[in-house]
């Protein structure tokens, strides 16, 4: 049981962790592996997802198959991880966000803008005066845009139902 932490701790400070990015979270893969060293530190901790990686590294697997484990274990982790809460809000009630209830044919844009919203927040500005006319507007390009624009219009539907997997491949078309 003290294996497994000493070994994430070590593959934390690696100099491969510090320079891989995560695609879980666009961070490195030495902050991920921090959450999941945090994650070991409990009584009950789960090693299950661990056990793959740390195998691996008994057998003195290539660097490349251990840092293959390594993603892999970081992408288990995600999806068993609940999301954290969102800063306290009102009153300092806390919200959670959970997209399992967004998963249905009745689902649409109008449901889902307010939620990207939210969650762009500090990311991403909205309405900032005089943006479109200094991006947009009469720039050579803007007319062949239009164009563009009128062509595939009709194809730009929001997929439904907006599961994680399917909105990447919908907005890596663009």
């Amino acid at each position: 049981k003290e294996l497994v932490p000493e070994l994430i701790g070590r593959l934390q400070i690696h100099k491969v962790a510090k320079k891989l990015r995560s695609k879980e979270t666009k961070g490195t893969i030495a902050g991920e592996l921090a959450s999941a060293f945090r994650r070991l530190d409990s009584d009950e901790a789960d090693l299950t997802p661990f056990f793959p990686l740390a195998k691996l590294v008994a057998q003195r697997a290539s660097d490349t198959e251990t840092w293959k484990a390594v993603l892999q274990l970081i992408a288990d982790l995600a999806r068993i991880t609940p999301p954290s809460s969102i800063p306290p809000s009102f009153s300092s009630t806390p919200r959670t966000f959970c997209s399992a209830s967004q998963e249905g044919s009745e689902q649409t844009r109008r449901l889902v803008e307010p939620l990207l919203r939210e969650e762009l927040h500090d990311c991403s500005y909205i309405d900032v005066e005089g943006f479109f006319e200094k991006y947009f507007e009469k720039k050579d390009w803007t007319e062949k845009s239009k164009q563009i624009y009128e062509t595939v219009k009709d194809s730009l539907v929001f997929p439904d139902p907006p599961h994680q997997d399917v909105i990447w491949g919908w907005w890596s078309r663009f």
